[in-house]
């Protein structure tokens, strides 16, 4: 079912920028970022990458259409993989590209915490 969406971009001062898609007005879907935020600050919500840029930004239209719900994230996912941005997220990944982005999120968390833990040691001494 074809329906109105929503490309959108948040920008900030420094010019980074994070992409999304929406279905609400670009002001109700600024305002629940903010929402979102605040209630991740509160431990009763999961991180954004939206989240780091919210501060001196503003939420500007890339497109508008009538899309099925798909093909809506098909339109965003163009965007985030041909803008520069802060996304950490993109959508429609197979399950190829979700093992890949996995592999390397595990091999920098291991990296990130084997520094952590020789920095502690270095500390202690």
């Amino acid at each position: 079912m074809l329906s109105i969406g929503r490309i959108y971009e948040i920008i900030n001062k420094e010019g980074k920028r994070y992409i999304g898609s929406t279905r609400k007005t670009l002001k109700e879907r600024f305002s629940r970022h903010f929402n979102q935020r605040n209630d991740f600050n509160k431990g009763t919500r999961y991180s954004s990458s939206s989240f780091q840029i919210l501060d001196n930004s503003e939420i500007r239209l890339l497109e508008e259409g009538q899309y099925t719900n798909k093909e809506l994230l098909f339109r965003e996912r163009h965007f985030i993989e041909t803008t520069i941005n802060v996304n950490k997220n993109v959508p429609i990944r197979s399950k190829e590209e979700k093992s890949q982005v996995k592999k390397i999120y595990n091999h920098t968390y291991r990296q990130r915490l084997k520094q952590r833990i020789l920095d502690a040691e270095i500390q202690a001494i």
